[in-house]
């Protein structure tokens, strides 16, 4: 089995994967037509990260076993305070969440998403209603943000709002998107005091908002900005 750079590039393959190799999943990734695993290798006491296509190793295989058994977590943590805007600048950061850091989700499919353990530097964490035709509208701008910015380290998480599993699935399956996307009847929302006025998230390698944007259209903007000052890249 191929150790690939990207889900995408199935032509990059680096080091070759063995059934007897120390493998560990860190996430998953749907929407391409074998699922997509983040993953470690251990290979000569080195380890090596990439991704791989299929559950043909035992250690994917196991961890696909446990997700489809598996029992959504508890309720995320209490969040800490809300950001505080210093008095003199421009409020980038409406009163809401100051960090994402700890926060576990179970996607549509079933698979788990550790924010911590994304190997990223940068996040786009965004809450959407598929029953909102103008959040539709905006999350459909994804795909060419996603493409534009995931060689420089930037990965997506949605969380689609209202809904259940199901219907939240099917509007993933539409929009084609490849990375994970979990359902929240409000819980999650909620408890992290999401502005949904600004529903696009820019977390750091902490998983610190470093920005909260009112639509998909300010991401590009808005990841400059923090690289131009030295932010994870």
């Amino acid at each position: 089995m191929p150790l690939l750079a990207s889900c995408s590039e199935p032509e990059n393959a680096g080091a070759m994967i063995h059934s007897s190799d120390e493998l560990r999943v860190r996430y998953s990734l749907a929407g391409y037509e074998q699922t997509c695993y983040a993953v470690t290798v251990t290979q000569n006491g080195k380890q090596i990260s990439g991704y791989v296509l299929g559950a043909s190793h035992p250690a994917v295989a196991e961890f696909e076993r446990e997700a489809r058994t598996h029992i959504p977590e508890p309720p995320p943590p209490p969040p800490p305070p809300k950001a505080v805007v210093p008095a003199g600048e421009k409020a980038e950061l409406p009163e809401g969440p100051a960090t994402f850091a700890g926060l576990r989700l179970v996607d549509v499919k079933g698979h788990r998403v550790d924010l911590d353990s994304i190997r990223a530097p940068n996040v786009v964490l965004y809450f959407w209603s598929p029953a909102s035709p103008r959040s539709a509208r905006d999350v459909e701008n994804l795909d060419g943000v996603y493409e534009q910015f995931r060689r420089k380290g930037v990965e997506m998480v949605g969380i689609a709002l209202g809904v259940g599993a199901q219907r939240a699935r099917r509007a993933a399956e539409q929009d084609e998107a490849v990375w994970p996307i979990a359902a929240d009847s409000g819980a999650i929302a909620n408890q992290y005091h999401v502005n949904l006025d600004r529903p696009y998230y820019v977390l750091d390698s902490q998983r610190k908002v470093v920005a909260s944007l009112k639509s998909s259209s300010e991401i590009g903007g808005a990841l400059q900005k923090l690289w131009s000052r030295g932010g994870s890249q």
